[in-house]
């Protein structure tokens, strides 16, 4: 048994050898394989690498990154889109004034959609003089951004039916030729819509005190009044004059030495309302502009021959179709009988030789010199134009009375307190004398109806009535109630004016909301989205 397990154990041995040599041949097989396939042998120590699951999380994150900046991006363009298109019909203004200089009227933004003309604005002045005003004088210089940021935004607006443009006169001399023909020279602003057009001096209309007017104020009280912005009442104004399916001109007559002021005054009064302005000298028999209206008799120091007073008559009847007026103002200094027969006979008004005197110091403004006595406050009246309770100012005013001709109505405008005396400034015994009459009145409307057809006479007792418009508003309010009423102007417009002076300015007022959107979704919000993207995306891929 001994022997047998010997002989076993040896041939177990044999057996392992010759298998461990089977092995080392099949090593130097695969090593030879392996060089003939051009791959190098793997140690034979090393394990074999398990394939490691793909990591979802990275695509993940980048796809949501880049996916966030398009949506981004997307809702900024459309929300531009909209804003765009919302801000064309609506414009609006990122205003930082106190006294929201920049911020446009509904009144304003009204009378700017119904536009439905082709107009242009000729500003003949670089832009840069409206941008940066460098006049010195602070209400000028924002009155100046104000017109601009306006300017700005007539065209939106308007539908695209008002185009603004800027012309550099002095760098263009054919320009300057081409606005020399509408009596345009450099700082005005031109209106035109088809053949009409209206000139406007920068300097001295958009401001309720003119550059010469401010001057002459300073230097005659040695003090600066409050200047306010007219620039929305100014461009809407003359708007309407050249788009205005009709006109209305208003004859100013001449030739008898009235005062150049009194013009002046009255020349202004008209033009802020949309009317067409002219002067006649009557003197020479001129015609009329076609449609013209009213005429205009400015305190004359002369009276009227009967050969003017007859083509007046003519041109008032109209041939039988009347629908002309008249507005009078009678001067203090000497007398025109002829006139004032003729007032007196076909309209009912009387124009007496007298002055009111006020004694009373509580019924006349303060601080009004020698002169105190001619001086009276007077209380407005109700009538078809008018409210009346307001209080206007006067001075050297005639009284005037209803005419026993009277053939219409006759209303008084405005009556004087109770007490106030008269003095007959004619004669050569210049003292007060009884009382005024209760019926009298400073001044007074008549209306004539003759064949269905209206004529009315507007008589104010003093042309110095014209001198308070900026010290007594009422004054204004008055005349242009009748005024614009009598000649059924139903589209007088009288935007307010608004304080220029302290505005503590911070000037981005005049930036549109579509710029300042447009920086802040446009550059900002797409550019911070990008970088937050961008970060978000670098930082997923180390995870």
């Amino acid at each position: 048994m001994a022997m047998e397990n010997e002989k076993d154990n040896e041939l177990f041995e044999e057996q392992q050898e010759v298998a461990v040599d089977t092995s080392d041949e099949q090593d130097l097989l695969d090593e030879v394989l392996e060089e003939l396939s051009g791959n190098e042998k793997s140690p034979k120590s090393t394990p074999k690498k398990e394939k490691k699951p793909f990591d979802t999380r990275r695509l993940k994150a980048g796809s949501m990154a880049m996916g966030l900046t398009v949506i981004v991006v997307a809702a900024v363009f459309l929300f531009n889109l909209v804003v765009g298109l919302v801000e064309k019909r609506f414009p609006l203004i990122l205003d930082t004034t106190a006294q929201q200089l920049y911020t446009l009227t509904d009144e304003f933004k009204d009378f700017a959609s119904g536009i439905d003309k082709e107009t242009t604005v000729t500003v003949c002045l670089p832009e840069t003089e409206l941008t940066n005003p460098q006049i010195g004088v602070e209400a000028f210089d924002n009155t100046y951004k104000q017109l601009h940021s306006a300017l700005e935004h007539l065209n939106r607006l308007s539908d695209g039916k008002v185009t603004v443009k800027y012309l550099d006169l002095s760098a263009d001399p054919t320009a300057a030729t081409e606005m020399a023909k509408l009596n345009a020279t450099e700082g005005s602003i031109l209106f035109t819509c088809g053949s009409l057009s209206r000139v406007t001096s920068l300097t001295e209309d958009y401001t309720n005190y003119g550059m010469q007017e401010l001057y002459n104020y300073y230097y005659s009280y040695g003090s600066m009044p409050e200047i306010q912005s007219m620039v929305e009442h100014t461009l809407a104004v003359n708007l309407h004059a050249v788009t205005a399916d009709k006109s209305t001109t208003a004859t100013l007559l001449i030739g008898h030495k009235e005062e150049a002021s009194t013009i002046s005054l009255l020349t202004a009064l008209f033009k802020q309302q949309g009317y067409a302005v002219e002067q006649v000298d009557i003197t020479t028999a001129a015609t009329f502009a076609a449609d013209s209206r009213l005429a205009v008799i400015a305190a004359p120091n002369e009276d009227y021959t009967d050969d003017e007073i007859t083509a007046l008559r003519t041109w008032l009847a109209n041939g039988d179709n009347y629908e002309r007026h008249l507005l009078y103002f009678p001067v203090t200094t000497c007398a025109t009988p002829k006139l004032d027969t003729f007032v007196a006979d076909t309209y009912g008004i009387t124009v007496t030789n007298a002055v009111s005197i006020q004694e009373n110091p509580t019924n006349r403004p303060q601080n009004t010199g020698s002169y105190a006595l001619y001086f009276s406050y007077a209380e407005t009246q109700a009538t078809a134009f008018t409210e009346g309770g307001a209080r206007v100012r006067t001075a050297l005013n005639r009284i005037l009375q209803k005419s026993d001709k009277a053939v219409g109505t006759v209303s008084p405008l405005y009556l004087f307190p109770e007490g106030t005396k008269q003095q007959d400034v004619l004669s050569e015994t210049a003292e007060a004398v009884a009382t005024a009459d209760k019926n009298a009145a400073g001044a007074m409307i008549a209306k004539n109806i003759v064949n269905g057809h209206d004529s009315y006479a507007m008589v104010f007792g003093s042309a110095t009535y014209l001198q308070f418009f900026d010290s007594d508003p009422e004054n204004e309010d008055l005349i242009l109630q009748v005024v614009n009423g009598v000649l059924d102007n139903k589209e007088a417009l009288n935007l307010p004016g608004r304080a220029v002076t302290g505005s503590n300015l911070f000037n981005v007022g005049s930036m549109s909301t579509a710029w300042v959107l447009f920086t802040l979704f446009v550059l900002i919000l797409p550019l911070g989205t990008l970088a937050i993207c961008l970060v978000v995306f670098i930082k997923r891929r180390h995870l």
